[in-house]
């Protein structure tokens, strides 16, 4: 009997985790001497900001749904053979995805928003983890960054910009920093230039 409760359990742990996204992306190929072009065949595809090359040699994109209500919210992924899409139902933040950065164990930190709030999502190749309750702001700026530690930094989204140029303090809601436990909140009041971080 202790056998077949620990055989039920092993399966339903199993089964509870989250595991790699298995919506691909069908893409038209057209070559030439020197270029491979991919456009994808039915969704359409908004990027949301810069793409990054991982560790492992596949790229990743943000992706942001379009103002005419097309595409998705989320990341794509290409191994060198497949396109693979990652949105909410994967775990993912249900907003945008405005950057994508790495830390150096190789676990990737999506930055976008999450429930109208900035956000940022941490995927370890297996698992989905949203951190929003100590951020700020409606969306995350234009970039993340991981540092040698593994600290992740980030910035929010700007506001005030007309007050901006006459106080440091306005226009922004400075960095925030994540060192895997607690997120600090940093801004002019601790030395930083001004609160509207690019």
């Amino acid at each position: 009997m202790h056998k077949f409760a620990l055989i039920f359990i092993a399966i339903t742990c199993l089964l509870a985790q989250p595991s790699e996204s298995t919506t691909t992306i069908a893409m038209d190929v057209t070559s030439s001497d020197s270029w491979t072009t991919y456009a994808p065949q039915t969704q359409y595809i908004n990027q949301g900001g810069p793409p990054i090359v991982a560790r492992d040699g596949s790229i990743w994109w943000p992706l942001k749904e379009s103002s005419r209500g097309l595409g998705f919210h989320g990341a794509l992924k290409f191994d060198g053979q497949i396109w693979t899409a990652y949105t909410k139902d994967d775990g993912l933040l249900d907003g945008q995805v405005r950057t994508i950065a790495q830390a150096p164990d190789g676990t990737l930190w999506f930055a976008g928003s999450h429930k109208d709030k900035a956000a940022v999502a941490h995927f370890d190749g297996n698992k989905w983890t949203i951190h929003a309750e100590s951020i700020t702001g409606k969306t995350t700026g234009p970039s993340a960054v991981v540092d040698k530690q593994g600290h992740l930094w980030i910035s929010t989204e700007h506001t005030d910009l007309k007050d901006a140029a006459k106080d440091s303090s306005k226009g922004g809601n400075g960095v925030y920093r994540y060192d895997g436990n607690t997120w600090t909140h940093l801004t002019v009041a601790d030395g930083l230039a001004h609160n509207r971080v690019y």
